[in-house]
């Protein structure tokens, strides 16, 4: 039993919250609620098996800098990637309705340029000088968009900064995660930096993924039961069960 599994099931959980506006506040809360709970479960069962095993050989090395990620490890990676790029799709095709008409063409372009930034996630062999331009850039494109969408500026500085959060957490993992959450302009941006700020405090506990899985299993019974502030702000479900996932993860620049 490892922190990977828990941190897919802490990605299906943000997944399933992402996708609130098909279906519905409380569908989405119950289908994320058990991965929620999982993810918390399972963490408390791989740090058991770790100190186990600490104890009856001796603590582990640390892992080479240039190992490459499990596949578990990847695989909210490629979920948080897909949700990002969904939700760029979705502003594409579908602009948000607070968007001006004279200002749809120019929103349109920002999606688009985002997802040519975004697929600079799936070169391995880039420079290290855009590898880490690349969020900056996404953040920027992001920043514009949300204007465009009438967002105010506190929600957009509040945005930037969870994102921010989000990265010094998890590095590539936690940069995806805020990706995922950024691009459907979701609202409850606020609290969700606030509780990133939180998280960050204690970013080097291993229980770390248990505490916001546990919180993001607390937003998800509150959504299962229509509780109007959960369903009012998506963002800070995602973010809670994003963070987790990222956190479980092993940090990768």
């Amino acid at each position: 039993m490892n922190r990977g599994t828990a941190a897919v099931a802490a990605a299906g959980g943000a997944a399933a919250l992402w996708a609130q506006s098909f279906l519905g506040c409380r569908l989405a809360g119950i289908v994320a609620l058990p991965l929620a709970l999982g993810a918390a479960a399972l963490v408390v069962l791989a740090e058991q098996r770790r100190l186990e095993l600490a104890a009856a050989e001796g603590a582990p090395g640390p892992a080479p800098a240039n190992a490459s990620l499990s596949l578990p490890y990847r695989l909210p990676q490629i979920v948080f990637g897909a949700l990002a790029t969904a939700g760029l799709a979705r502003m594409f095709f579908a602009p948000p309705l607070q968007v001006p008409f004279a200002r749809v063409a120019g929103f349109r372009g920002f999606a688009a340029l985002s997802a040519i930034f975004l697929s600079a996630y799936v070169c391995l062999h880039l420079r290290g000088s855009f590898r880490k331009a690349r969020f900056g850039l996404l953040l920027a494109t992001f920043a514009a968009m949300a204007l465009a969408a009438t967002m105010s500026p506190l929600e957009v500085v509040f945005a930037v900064a969870a994102a921010l959060l989000f990265r010094s957490l998890a590095g590539t993992t936690g940069e995806l995660g805020a990706l995922a959450v950024l691009f459907v302009l979701p609202s409850g941006m606020v609290p969700l930096a606030v509780v990133l700020l939180f998280f960050a405090v204690l970013r080097r506990l291993r229980l770390l993924p248990v505490i916001a899985a546990a919180a993001g299993a607390g937003f998800c019974a509150a959504a299962a039961l229509g509780i109007p502030t959960a369903c009012a702000s998506p963002a800070l479900g995602i973010g809670l069960l994003a963070a987790a996932a990222a956190s479980a993860a092993p940090q990768e620049p």
